[in-house]
């Protein structure tokens, strides 16, 4: 019986924990209220779009590469 790529699915495994670290640093920009503020509001929200984006297409990518791991097995 085939099964998937231990060393494939352990890469895969630790790009989903890197993109959950991402993630989490997202909170980052709305985390503390008193630090936002008409002075840096607009460049916060930047930084967080970018971020954000970044993640967006690591997610895409990350789907696909778990597409192909699964698809190599199935008959």
């Amino acid at each position: 019986m085939k099964t998937i790529s231990r060393t494939i699915s352990e890469e895969l495994f630790n790009e989903i924990r890197r993109i959950e670290l991402s993630v989490m640093h997202l909170g980052g920009y709305i985390q503390n209220p008193d630090c936002v503020n008409e002075s840096n509001a607009r460049i916060n929200f930047i930084n967080f779009d970018t971020d954000y984006k970044l993640i967006i297409n690591r997610l895409e990518v990350l789907r696909e590469n778990v597409f192909n791991l699964h698809d190599d097995i199935i008959v």
